[in-house]
């Protein structure tokens, strides 16, 4: 089963939107702010050869959640 996102309950009384326009729930909408876009030729120019080590990725990645 999908989730999906509903309009405003008063919008559907009201007529100002139908159920058919429920959509899917996206990744920016549980973000909470905007979402960042990365210039990745950069990023992968500016970094090859080298070893990166990601640290506390978790934390961070989950804290937006909450």
């Amino acid at each position: 089963m999908k989730t999906k996102i509903m309009p405003m309950i008063e919008d559907l009384l009201t007529g100002k939107v139908e159920v058919s326009q429920f959509r899917e729930v996206e990744v920016e909408d549980l973000l909470g702010r905007d979402p960042v876009e990365l210039d990745i030729d950069s990023i992968s120019e500016y970094i090859t050869g080298y070893t990166v080590l990601i640290a506390r990725a978790r934390v961070s990645i989950g804290s937006e959640i909450y």
